[in-house]
């Protein structure tokens, strides 16, 4: 099996380039990886406990710029076959 590790990432995702955003988030929705609650100040000036706030009509409010969040793989991402993590929509919506 192959060993997968991951650095720093930014949220919110349209900071970071698009080719690294789109798969953490699948990731996370996944449960493959989460968060270690450590956080360091960004490039952008985003500095560790900006505020994420969720609303009741489903919106999300960002303080901008975020902070880089550091992740790590769960036991269910450690364990997902190399095949999944080479397409990971698949491994969400199962099609062929």
């Amino acid at each position: 099996m192959t060993v997968h590790t991951f650095v720093a990432i930014h949220e919110p995702y349209r900071t970071m380039s698009l080719s690294l955003a789109a798969p953490i988030v699948l990731l996370k929705m996944l449960g493959w990886v989460e968060p270690t609650g450590e956080e360091e100040g960004s490039f952008l000036g985003g500095m560790p406990g900006a505020k994420v706030e969720r609303t009741p009509v489903g919106t999300t409010l960002v303080e901008v710029p975020q902070p880089r969040r550091f992740y790590r793989l769960t036991v269910k991402g450690k364990e997902a076959p190399d095949v999944a993590w080479s397409d990971p929509l698949q491994a969400i919506y199962n099609y062929t």
